[in-house]
């Protein structure tokens, strides 16, 4: 039994002792950006509201952003708009709960790009706009959720960033190997 406890300790040592980076180069040679963000755009109707939610990444260095998803709600102020796959269904019993607007909303963690939001309008041309975004994805570990709940004041046309995340991959890997 001794022998396969030094055993497993030597194997686990022999793992941990990396202290050379994985690549060749200078960080700069071996970056990698990933950038992800969340934006909200409200447009006002006659009487009614449309709320979008765009779920963009940016690769390597590029100007471009792709969009991933883009959930949207219509509908008249004041009142809660879901897209159709936001609602948990009876007997579904993955769900989240977010307090918002003083208010307790569950929102469905099925696979796809989820919405509920409401609008309150303030003055002429902004808006208030409360709500949940979510996006749940199957892995091999399970599910993948990824939720931005937002309450922020817009223009009406403008797109809005209420998430931004921005990773450079090479610091990462750099900094982990000194």
């Amino acid at each position: 039994m001794l022998k396969y406890i030094m055993l497993l300790a030597i194997l686990c040592g022999a793992g941990c002792q990396t202290t050379q980076p994985l690549f060749e180069g200078t960080p700069a040679q071996m970056s990698s950006r990933r950038s992800k963000k969340i934006s909200v755009r409200v447009e006002k109707y006659v009487g009614s509201y449309d709320v979008e939610v765009q779920h963009a990444v940016q690769n390597d260095d590029s100007e471009e952003w792709d969009v991933l998803s883009a959930p949207r709600v219509s509908g008249y102020p004041e009142k809660w708009r879901h897209t159709l796959s936001a609602i948990p269904q009876d007997g579904y019993k993955v769900k989240a709960s977010y307090l918002l607007g003083g208010e307790m909303i569950d929102i469905s963690l099925e696979p796809g790009a989820h919405l509920i939001a409401k609008v309150l309008p303030l003055k002429q041309n902004t808006s208030r706009v409360i709500g949940i975004f979510s996006q749940t994805k199957k892995s091999k570990k399970g599910l993948e959720v990824f939720s931005v709940p937002f309450d922020i004041s817009c223009g009406f046309g403008e797109l809005t960033v209420v998430y931004l995340e921005d990773i450079d991959a090479g610091a990462v890997i750099a900094g982990a190997a000194e």
